[in-house]
């Protein structure tokens, strides 16, 4: 409780999103694989925290994208 006293966004939000957006490529590589999606179109999408997370993911990393919907991004 003591990070989201000091700083809410910066101690708490900002770590589990970065670690989500870090870990969102392999994430997607790993689902297209064991669903046998190599050929089909990808959408990611993601609300508050993890539309966050999207687009942090599409602007830092390679992760596939063909669609992409944002609600609400933090």
């Amino acid at each position: 409780m003591r990070l989201a006293m000091e700083d809410p966004l910066l101690k708490l939000q900002a770590p589990v999103i970065e670690q989500a957006a870090a870990e969102l490529p392999a994430a997607v590589e790993a689902l297209q694989e064991e669903l046998e999606l190599e050929d089909r179109r990808v959408a990611l999408v993601g609300r508050s925290a993890g539309a966050g997370a999207v687009l942090l993911a599409l602007a830092e990393t390679n992760v596939p994208a063909d669609v992409v919907v944002l609600v609400n991004p933090v």
